[in-house]
């Protein structure tokens, strides 16, 4: 954007401005798949699907552990509210506690080294979708 230019005068012409410029109908482009989930969300969306499965299959297995074999191996070791106690506690440690920090701190790392390159960003799609550009010729 802009030109190395200087002093002096000089004569242009002018063959588009605002949003029916290049620029402007990339930027219309950007701003128009609100709808479309970006890859980053997306693969995010698809971790915590995982790990959302990965703590109901525990679950599962935490409580046919218990009704099959330890209530009748050892019937008075761990009553009905123990065995929920302990199914609560395995399913909250499958949570990630420092999922949102590194998600946080990457995004910023990003921001940052865009931001000694002189780019201001204002939302994150517009990275996503200008981050696969090569080259951007106008």
């Amino acid at each position: 954007m802009g030109t190395s230019v200087i002093e002096g005068s000089g004569l242009g012409l002018v063959l588009a401005t605002g949003g029916n410029s290049v620029v402007g109908k990339i930027t219309v482009l950007a701003t128009n798949e609100k709808s479309k989930v970006q890859p980053a969300m997306r693969d995010i969306n698809r971790f915590v699907l995982f790990i959302l499965i990965a703590a109901a299959s525990a679950g599962v297995l935490i409580v046919i552990l218990w009704a099959a074999w330890l209530q009748k191996s050892y019937p008075g070791f761990l009553s009905a509210s123990g065995m929920i106690s302990n199914l609560l506690g395995a399913m909250v440690a499958f949570v990630p506690e420092g999922l949102a920090i590194c998600v946080t701190l990457t995004l910023t790392i990003i921001a940052n080294r865009m931001a000694s390159c002189n780019i201001l960003v204002k939302n994150l799609p517009t990275v996503e979708t200008l981050g696969s550009v090569t080259y951007l010729a106008s």
